[in-house]
Parts: C-alpha cells; sequence; structure tokens
C-alpha cells in the first residue's frame, strides 16, 4: 500500500495550551503557555515580551528544554515568541 507522501520540510504541529515557566539567562521567571509544539520549535503566550536571540529555559510538568528567542510578536493580550529548541531534558530522566 502507497503512503502519503510528506512535502519536504513539513512539520506536524500539535496545538497546545500547557502552562510554563520560563527563565531568562538573569534568573527572572515568568508564567505562560505553550500555543504549539512543531518539531524543534515552541510557541508560547506570555504576559511580556523577550528580545529575539535571548535564550532562554522553558519548563512544565514533564520536560525542561533549552531555546532562543526566534521572535516575539505582540497580541492584544501580551505576546507569543517563537522559540526553537537548543537542548532537552525529560524529567522523568532526572531523579
Amino acid at each position: 500500500m502507497d503512503m502519503p507522501r510528506q512535502e519536504r520540510g513539513f512539520e506536524p504541529r500539535s496545538e497546545r495550551n500547557d502552562p510554563v515557566v520560563i527563565t531568562r539567562s538573569d534568573q527572572t521567571t515568568e508564567g505562560g503557555l505553550i500555543v504549539e509544539i512543531a518539531g524543534r520549535s515552541l510557541t508560547v503566550k506570555l504576559p511580556t515580551a523577550i528580545q529575539a536571540g535571548t535564550p532562554v529555559q522553558v519548563e512544565t510538568k514533564n520536560m525542561l528544554v533549552l531555546c532562543d528567542v526566534t521572535r516575539c510578536d505582540a497580541t492584544d493580550d501580551g505576546f507569543r515568541l517563537g522559540l526553537i529548541l537548543r537542548d532537552s531534558l525529560d524529567r522523568k530522566s532526572v531523579v
């Protein structure tokens, strides 16, 4: 049986609404929501802006990832940040 061919560069997207804590390099933290995950990128909604190029730590109940902010867009209710994954750690493997 022939499988449908995926286009090159296509990454499945997963819409979310998961709580997240973002930690900046100066150790300030801020709560937000993961809006979408696609491959090695995340979209996060926060109440304040973080400049593109800023390294951040993204923490959820089950994962801890290091990311770089690639974009920060103002919205009616805060900011949407585009993040690219640098490194990840499954919290379940940390004892």
